[in-house]
């Protein structure tokens, strides 16, 4: 790694920050909304909330990532709140026994470009009188030598 290599699979144990940024991405952004649905086998109690058997129930990821136990302020993207607890629940590929026995899958290749995207673009911050709202993307490019 450097400013001439990129990062690949043998770096991900390397790179803690980059994993602490995906896992904010899919924290603050969820890629779906739901996780799989979940039919109770018997009654439950959950919160002083009675859940019938059959229920189904829909993990909420969005909401799941908004609570207050991902390590306070759930709306700011602050990825250094992984490096604290590595173990904070990412409900991205569901969660229980249930949970995408693909995350793997998944997660290796988002990481991955992750990481170049991080090695090949200059990234600033905005100005201070500039927002930048929830959801809103926004990607400028300058010509340079290559």
């Amino acid at each position: 790694m450097g400013p001439n290599r990129l990062s690949g699979f043998a770096d991900v144990g390397k790179l803690p920050y980059v994993h602490a940024f995906t896992n904010e991405i899919l924290r603050w952004q969820p890629i779906t909304p739901f996780g799989d649905p979940h039919v109770l086998t018997a009654d439950d109690e959950y919160m002083g909330y009675h859940i019938c058997r059959d229920a189904i129930i829909l993990p909420h990821h969005w909401s799941i990532g908004r609570s207050h136990e991902v390590g306070g302020d759930p709306e700011v993207f602050r990825p250094e709140r992984w490096l604290a607890n590595p173990d904070i629940p990412l409900a991205a590929f569901s969660v229980g026994r249930r949970a995408c026995s693909g995350q793997q899958v998944a997660y290796n290749p988002l990481f991955i470009v992750i990481a170049r995207r991080l090695w090949a673009y200059g990234i600033v911050c905005p100005k201070e009188d500039e927002q930048i709202r929830a959801g809103e993307l926004r990607v400028s490019c300058q010509c340079g030598p290559l």
